[in-house]
């Protein structure tokens, strides 16, 4: 595949070659006449500890969104509107958890959402990937020099680590992604012995950045624990990643978006690591077939991310060459069992930092809806374990 035709990709499936799905170049500010939704934004840790969120959100104008043009103005508007629905719903914990989003809030959330293509409630799209600004900027992008724009929620750092070590793992893939793109551009049978040979070329290399790349991920990954406690975690500000499926919104059939006229309540999932499109580019690319509950799930997972993020996982899904080719080379068959064994050491690191991060603190929370699931929804333990262990019937 000619430069040429990698950019036209890129740019189709908004990938970036410096920070993959991390939105490159963030907007930190909208018009003068948004200020509100930014100042009760960066106020937050200090509302959420005074209890006084519904207050201060309760004196907001409705804003007319309408006027917000750029793409990346509408990210952040989004960005700005999930904290702030956030911190309504959450602030005073799951036991006073609000039943509506008011139309502040809630009327610009469900246009601007509409307007991306994407869910009205807080994603990893949203809280992660266009989330970030950088501290020094002639330095590096990187977490150690990032800091959130918004969805802070309390004082201490581990809230911004969080999520900037995760955008880390995001950009860490952003190579691979390119590999990915090479390679199924040669997805095509062909007899020429040239040609399979630099296709079977293309798609070791792929392989090879993605067992490296999965192996640095797991050491980030690890790095979680430099600055976030698992109790500043769970206790702090995990609730307010959480969706609107259980609990009282599974009784009342969803949350209610106050002012939004033809719809009734509405159920949507939380924040939620399936909503990563490296870690599903990952399974698409290796041709990784999940089954049942955790497939369904993984699937509905895609409307949360970005439109053209989806669509990059339908074109792996439809073009990599991975599984047609391993049975006709040695060499590619050991360059994907070492991506198997990465992902599953990738996996297995995971649901260590989820046995710290949320089993090990819940047993002072065993009654809560969010204690018994993840904030995406579903009971997260048992679905980590039958992710990891699926992996085993592809290869060795």
């Amino acid at each position: 595949m000619q430069d040429k035709e990698i950019a036209h990709l890129l740019k189709e499936f908004r990938i970036s070659e410096s920070v993959g799905f991390v939105l490159e170049c963030p907007a930190v500010e909208l018009p003068a006449k948004f200020a509100a939704w930014a100042q009760i934004c960066d106020s937050m840790p200090t509302l959420v500890e005074k209890h006084t969120v519904r207050e201060a959100i309760g004196r907001m104008p409705l804003i007319d969104s309408s006027s917000i043009e750029t793409y990346e103005q509408l990210r952040l508007a989004h960005l700005l509107l999930a904290t702030l629905a956030a911190g309504y719903i959450w602030h005073a914990g799951e036991r006073e958890a609000s039943a509506f989003i008011p139309r502040q809030i809630a009327v610009p959330f469900w246009e601007i959402s509409e307007r991306l293509g994407t869910k009205p409630c807080v994603t990893h799209l949203t809280a992660c990937l266009a989330n970030w600004r950088l501290v020094d900027p002639t330095g590096p992008i990187s977490a150690l020099n990032m800091r959130l724009i918004a969805f802070r929620f309390i004082e201490d750092f581990g809230n911004e680590w969080f999520f900037l070590n995760t955008a880390q793992m995001e950009i860490d893939f952003a190579p691979v992604l390119i590999e990915m793109i090479r390679a199924c551009a040669r997805s095509e049978r062909v007899t020429d012995r040239n040609a399979q040979q630099a296709q079977h070329l293309a798609v070791t290399r792929a392989l090879d950045v993605l067992a490296h790349t999965l192996h640095k991920s797991t050491a980030t990954l690890r790095d979680m624990r430099l600055h976030l406690r698992p109790d500043v975690f769970y206790h702090g500000f995990r609730r307010f990643m959480a969706g609107f499926s259980r609990g009282i919104y599974e009784q009342q059939g969803g949350i209610i978006f106050e002012g939004v006229d033809g719809i009734g309540p509405q159920k949507f999932d939380g924040g939620s690591a399936a909503q990563s499109s490296t870690l599903q580019a990952a399974d698409s690319f290796l041709g990784v077939k999940h089954r049942g509950a955790e497939a369904e799930f993984l699937l509905e997972q895609r409307n949360y991310m970005p439109p053209e993020h989806k669509r990059f996982l339908e074109f792996l899904d439809r073009k990599s060459p991975v599984q047609r080719l391993l049975p006709t080379s040695q060499a590619l068959k050991c360059s994907f069992d070492n991506c198997m064994d990465a992902l599953v050491v990738f996996r297995n690191q995971h649901i260590q930092i989820v046995a710290s991060y949320i089993i090990a603190q819940r047993k002072t929370d065993e009654n809560s809806v969010l204690a018994q699931h993840g904030t995406g929804g579903t009971g997260f333990v048992a679905f980590l374990k039958a992710i990891r262990d699926n992996l085993t019937k592809y290869y060795k």
